[in-house]
């Protein structure tokens, strides 16, 4: 089956996608309810807040949170779970040494100081 993609196509899936997006939360910018949390009660594989205390794993002298044992296997195997993009610097942080915080859904975002938190905010 050959698609031909054509613009006529193209505006009814940009306009679904966009939809999605907006009800997801995908393309507001308003972060005025984002809060720092407590790190003990995240999930840093998931990057979500759990508000109860999660399962710890400690790794080079630092402590990370997960929700199940899973997580926390994926937070011990996999550097990449242990890291987190600051939203303003686009820096790389460690998540145990960040500032995290969580917005209304329980997205957490981790920044590298109060600085680019509150510019975010």
């Amino acid at each position: 089956m050959k698609f031909n993609f054509s613009l006529k196509n193209a505006i009814p899936l940009m306009l679904i996608t966009g939809v999605i997006l907006y009800t997801s939360g995908g393309l507001t910018n308003d972060q005025s309810n984002l809060k720092p949390v407590d790190k003990s009660k995240t999930c840093m594989a998931s990057n979500m807040y759990a508000d109860k205390e999660g399962i710890k794993f400690s790794h080079d002298g630092k402590k990370y949170y997960g929700c199940s044992e899973m997580c926390i296997k994926n937070l011990e195997l996999n550097a990449i779970y242990r890291y987190g993009t600051d939203p303003v610097s686009g820096k790389l942080v460690d998540k145990a040494l960040s500032l995290v915080a969580a917005n209304e859904a329980g997205k957490l975002f981790y920044f590298e100081n109060e600085e680019t938190f509150k510019a975010f905010r």
